[in-house]
Parts: C-alpha cells; structure tokens; sequence
C-alpha cells in the first residue's frame, strides 16, 4: 500500500516545508508518476509479450495494477500463488 500513501505523505511534506505552496505540491506527485511509469517501461521490456506465457501474463497484471494503484498485497500474492503452479 506504499503508492497510495506515498503522495498525500509527500504532498503534505511539501506543504509543510515550502509554507503552503500548492503548485510545488501537486506539482511534486510528478515524480510517483515518473517511478512507477518507468517501472511500467521496464516490464514491458523485459515482458514484450506477456499473454505467451502465463507468468508473463501474472506479471503484467500486478505492474497494471500496481499503476494504477488497484492492487494491494492481497491480490498480488494471489496472482504469484496462481502463477506459480
């Protein structure tokens, strides 16, 4: 859950530090987005076709997921389970 926490923690860190400047806060958010979108760029190169397989495929669920800030670690730790077998 560290996406989801990660920018109300930093947006309100900015805040605190630059005494209330809103455009630096939200423009900070840029840089989750950055990480996780090269994240994104990694997996897709080292997965170019994640339907051949069915971890490929496991794999690029979680990293959508993930993005998108659907997954928890539940649902991580059930896909791994499922493609592990």
């Amino acid at each position: 859950m560290v996406p989801s926490t990660f920018g109300p923690l930093l947006v309100a860190l900015v805040l605190a530090v630059t005494r209330h400047d809103y455009r630096l806060a939200f423009a900070s958010l840029a840089v989750p987005a950055v990480i996780m979108l090269s994240l994104l760029a990694v997996a897709r190169v080292l997965y170019p076709r994640p339907g051949a397989s069915l971890w490929g495929l496991g794999v690029g669920v979680v990293v959508f997921s993930i993005a998108a800030e659907f997954a928890g670690i539940p649902l991580i730790l059930m896909v791994r389970r499922r493609t592990a077998t």
